[in-house]
């Protein structure tokens, strides 16, 4: 009843005066209107009708903008409501999160983070949530002292896994905290990060599984993958020979790791 009365709502708020009176037009009041909106329906989980209103507020609001253009005249920025604006931005972020574009999804969280006063520090964190796992995604590690300062310290164990590459540490962050980050619609994109994580994990013990011969002629790293094995084994990552190639062939596939693999010797060589 919620949702139905509140489409009825924004469709007569889209439907209202002509743009030439902006500052009486009813249709100021869709700004405020789609985002209860938003927020109920990606709750529900019904994507497609969110972007089914986000397009008729496109239209509604700036037209000028659409491609091709269509008649009409854009909404006045000082008629727009900052707090709703911070909140729009906010909830097409989580939108676009959903839907795996996360470089659209950053830059509306970046945004309403920025619209955002210095003295809503709740409001930031709420945001916050979302973009610092983006960031992180992304090589963009947050201090320690920004955790403490919006309380999301459950973000240290990614900052830590990632700069030691600790991979106890990753899983020992997802498993505490899985309930939350589904929750928020993170668990998906934090999970993926595993893969930097490996790639951190590399780097930082390369010293350590090189080969006497490369170290003596400094030559480019070769890596025994048996060593590389049992490593994984030390922090819980327990893995077949045949799983541990398919891995490290993927982190050169997707272009994290600089390489190659000889399935004969067992090695792995980095370029």
């Amino acid at each position: 009843l919620y949702h139905s009365v509140l489409m009825y709502a924004f469709n007569v708020s889209c439907t209202g005066e002509s743009e030439e009176c902006w500052d009486q037009s009813a249709k100021l009041g869709a700004l405020c209107i789609i985002n209860h909106l938003l927020r109920v329906l990606i709750k529900l989980g019904t994507l497609k009708s969110c972007f089914t209103i986000l397009t008729r507020l496109q239209i509604c609001y700036w037209p000028e903008h659409e491609d091709p253009p269509r008649q009409g005249q854009n909404i006045p920025g000082h008629l727009l409501c900052k707090s709703e604006m911070i909140a729009y931005h906010y909830y097409t972020g989580r939108l676009k999160l959903l839907q795996d574009d996360f470089t659209g999804a950053r830059s509306d969280l970046m945004e309403a983070l920025a619209r955002c006063p210095k003295t809503a520090i709740k409001n930031k964190q709420r945001i916050l949530i979302t973009l610092v796992p983006l960031n992180i995604s992304f090589g963009r590690i947050p201090t320690i002292h920004i955790l403490e300062k919006y309380n999301l310290m459950i973000f240290s164990g990614f900052v830590k896994a990632l700069k030691l590459g600790s991979i106890s540490s990753f899983n020992k962050a997802m498993n505490d905290y899985q309930l939350f980050f589904i929750k928020t619609g993170t668990f998906l994109m934090l999970e993926k990060m595993k893969l930097a994580v490996y790639r951190s994990f590399l780097k930082r013990h390369i010293n350590f599984f090189q080969t006497q011969e490369n170290i003596e002629t400094g030559k480019s790293p070769i890596l025994n993958l048996l060593s590389v094995q049992k490593a994984l084994a030390i922090q819980g990552e327990a893995m077949e020979m045949e799983e541990l190639e398919c891995l490290l062939s993927n982190l050169i596939t997707l272009d994290l790791v600089k390489g190659y693999i000889s399935h004969s010797s067992k090695k792995i060589g980095f370029g």
